[in-house]
């Protein structure tokens, strides 16, 4: 197998459709189709299963998605240190965030990081939790940006809190509050509620809210997105309410009633880190600067 059938793979488990993956990776359907075929040949497994309506995951085709990833997140790694191999004196390190949200926040630390360390060159990985975890785990991350929940999750690392964190409901204009102070998940209410993937954002193990949304989400009108930027567009365009954690509202909220979410636990959110080296430390000391500033 090689590493286009190894994307073409990917690709076509994330969007269950084989032209949007090859609209992706610039390559026709027939294609894809072909490294589809070759690489189930060369496995001896069916990894789809296609109609001319849907196309979906075969159990083994489940099972090797993970593994996928990690190898080309492992072989994109390897490329970036061969690329630097001429430049050696260059050290690398590594950030890992579920969301571009962290972003405003990150600019102006990591310009401070360029003068105090012109050795030090960030790389900064966005991509789901699990991914991330898998990343940290195999000591390709040295921070990664998370709630003490999911540090707990995580093998090896210290976790330091920056902040608490509440989750928020994002209402539009033409939806009523029940308060004028928070918001209840109704159970009895007739409207769409708008969450995070949990791949992005996992809940906080036995929570109430984990339990007010899977009850909701049983017999109700439920959007889930694996965005946040997607999540509030929705819901400034009215179609429905979206139930955030505060970290992820960096953008614009005009024209949405903010409130937070009732009996929703506080969360710790903070870095996870391998190592306490001294550019490690600097930037932990102005990226919490950064936010104590935006918070006062």
């Amino acid at each position: 197998m090689n590493e286009q059938q190894l994307q073409c793979f990917v690709c076509v488990a994330e969007h269950l459709n084989f032209s949007k993956a090859a609209e992706e990776l610039f390559l026709t359907v027939s294609t894809v189709t072909h490294h589809i075929q070759t690489l189930e040949s060369e496995l001896n497994t069916k990894l789809f299963i296609r109609t001319t309506r849907t196309v979906q995951l075969t159990e083994a085709g489940a099972a090797f998605y993970p593994d996928v990833r990690e190898i080309l997140t492992r072989l994109e790694l390897s490329k970036k240190h061969v690329q630097k191999a001429d430049t050696n004196h260059i050290t690398v390190f590594h950030i890992g965030c579920v969301s571009y949200s962290e972003f405003p926040n990150l600019s102006p630390v990591l310009k401070q990081m360029r003068t105090a360390f012109p050795n030090v060159r960030p790389m900064v990985a966005v991509d789901d939790y699990f991914t991330l975890k898998k990343m940290f785990e195999n000591k390709q991350l040295e921070i990664l940006l998370v709630t003490r929940d999911m540090a707990n999750e995580i093998k090896g690392g210290t976790f330091r809190k920056l902040r608490t964190i509440k989750t928020y409901a994002l209402l539009p204009e033409e939806y009523i509050c029940q308060s004028e102070d928070e918001f209840t998940i109704d159970q009895n209410a007739d409207y769409c509620l708008i969450a995070m993937h949990p791949r992005f954002v996992p809940f906080q193990s036995e929570s109430r809210l984990q339990r007010d949304l899977l009850l909701y989400r049983q017999n109700h009108d439920f959007v889930t997105c694996e965005d946040e930027q997607t999540a509030i567009l929705l819901a400034k365009s009215g179609y429905g309410i979206a139930v955030l954690p505060d970290f992820l509202l960096t953008t614009d909220l005009s024209g949405l009633t903010v409130l937070p979410v009732n009996d929703a636990p506080e969360v710790d959110y903070g870095f996870l880190y391998q190592s306490k080296d001294s550019h490690t430390k600097f930037f932990m000391e102005r990226y919490a600067e950064c936010l104590n500033r935006e918070n006062s």
